[in-house]
């Protein structure tokens, strides 16, 4: 989906996508929803990727209702005319406090994540063998520039300038939360078991939980960023990102940077970020929702390395009217330059097959002739 909107100065343009496949799994247990659109005044998007856990059906039903809650919840605050914008105004325009703790933005979020988690317990409620369904949920919510962001869980939203690639979030993991407080070191996280054990989740047989919320509050800057009433102010040419771990699990950050930056548009990047993830053997699910937010300069692309197997692909359901949600595997078309460049393979094949055949047919009749033209002395035969 792409927006535009007059700015005072220029011509702004914000865009969103999301991608979702189920890779060399057999379902997809993913979820991914972005909206970007007019509210108020303001430009404002939002972009979500759910992680869902628990076997069997329970992890690609736990993401499915928490991507549908969001965009309930998203829809209906649209329709209300609020504006979540950081300090600025809340619903019919009336002044909010210029406090972190009040901010409808942060509220918002809170609640959204907390309305998750009622829908997941409803929908396991009397279910036995649901009792483990969870999810992870991270949320980058944007309005006139500025940004918040909530996580839980170990799914990421990264922020992606022109001159380097940021991590916004922090995960909900053992091996994560063992690294932070300096208890091991970066080679030895590489190496230990249980990498997918979390510490929080939406669901998953914990207790209710408890979202990490960023920029912290009371914060004037944040990791060189600029922080106006608790929302981070965005740099004029960015992109945001939100995936599961089955993307991490497949790139590095140096190599989810280059994609992003190298690729000449927001839905090939989206395309591109999974298709490596895969190629690079991630064996989980991989999802991003992403955001374009004015136009980052492009540099020089790289050839293209090709696109999903058919197996690791399924056919997805059409977008929502006002919004993307993605809960389902997405297919991939080869590229045509791969089918030119596979026909004439086989072209090259067979003329040489062809080729090859004319001569030993050539020699064997050469040999053949040349044994019926020798002379035979019988004579010196007989003795």
């Amino acid at each position: 989906m792409t927006f535009r909107a007059k700015s005072t100065e220029a011509l702004f343009t914000m865009e969103a996508v999301s991608k979702s496949v189920s890779g060399r799994r057999s379902q997809n247990e993913d979820a991914a929803f972005c909206w970007s659109g007019d509210v108020g005044e303001d430009f404002c998007a939002l972009i979500a990727v759910a992680d869902g856990m628990g076997g069997h059906s329970g992890g690609q039903e736990a993401s499915r209702l928490v991507a549908e809650t969001i965009e309930s919840e998203w829809s209906q605050l649209l329709e209300n005319g609020i504006s979540v914008g950081g300090g600025s105004a809340t619903e019919n325009g009336s002044a909010a406090e210029d406090d972190s703790a009040t901010d409808p933005g942060r509220a918002w979020l809170e609640s959204l994540i907390q309305k998750s988690s009622r829908a997941l317990s409803n929908y396991q409620d009397g279910q036995e063998e649901l009792s483990d369904m969870g999810t992870t949920l991270t949320v980058a919510l944007v309005q006139g520039g500025k940004a918040l962001f909530a996580n839980v869980g170990d799914s990421r939203t990264y922020l992606a300038t022109e001159s380097e690639l940021l991590q916004v979030t922090e995960d909900h993991s053992a091996i994560a939360e063992a690294l932070r407080g300096g208890r091991i070191t970066e080679e030895e996280a590489q190496e230990l078991p249980y990498q997918d054990a979390l510490t929080r989740s939406i669901g998953g047989g914990g207790v209710r939980p408890k979202p990490d919320l960023f920029p912290p509050s009371g914060e004037d800057t944040w990791n060189g960023y600029s922080v106006e009433g608790g929302w981070l102010i965005l740099p004029d040419r960015c992109f945001l990102l939100s995936c599961s771990d089955g993307l991490t699990k497949g790139l590095t950050d140096i190599e989810i940077y280059e994609c992003l930056r190298h690729t000449p548009s927001l839905e090939g990047a989206a395309r591109e970020l999974v298709a490596a993830a895969y190629r690079k053997g991630s064996t989980d699910n991989v999802t991003v929702a992403a955001l374009e937010h004015g136009d980052v300069r492009r540099l020089k692309p790289y050839r293209s390395k090709g696109s999903l197997p058919e197996e690791a692909t399924r056919p997805t359901e059409a977008p929502s009217p006002n919004g993307s949600v993605n809960g389902g595997e997405s297919h991939e078309d080869v590229p045509e330059e791969n089918k030119r460049s596979s026909r004439g393979l086989w072209t090259l094949i067979i003329v040489l097959v062809t080729l090859l055949l004319l001569l030993v047919g050539a020699y064997v009749s050469g040999a053949y002739d040349l044994s019926l033209s020798v002379p035979v002395d019988l004579g010196s035969l007989i003795g």
